[in-house]
């Protein structure tokens, strides 16, 4: 298994957003423990409210994030894929070079 910091971010994003989102319901549910008027709900839904859209957002970013992660997979595939080639052309230019050479040696020994 090869590490990928890709991946590594990606699931520390996750972990942090699952942290913040406890973080804020525990805040929810103890700032408005014991209160029961209709004012407090209406506090309460607002901030409920805001929380979604937090979230909502949150989520967005995070498949945004992904899909850069995506990008960067493919273009990091790419990239191993043109190295191998590189290494392959280097290897034929090599060969050829030899063979010149030889060719080249060959001529000069030949008499005139």
């Amino acid at each position: 298994m090869e590490f990928d910091p890709a991946n590594v971010l990606l699931g520390a994003v996750v972990i942090l957003l699952v942290t913040i989102l406890i973080g804020a319901v525990f805040a929810v549910v103890f700032a408005t423990w014991g209160r029961r008027t209709r004012a407090g709900e209406d506090w309460l839904i607002r901030d409920l409210d805001e929380l979604h859209s937090r979230l909502e957002a949150m989520a967005q970013e995070i498949a945004r994030l992904d899909a850069q992660i995506s990008h960067l997979e493919s273009v990091h595939a790419e990239v191993l894929h043109l190295l191998e080639e590189n290494e392959r052309l280097q290897q034929e230019r090599q060969e050829l070079l030899d063979t010149f050479a030889r060719i080249a040696e060959l001529l000069g020994r030949q008499p005139c």
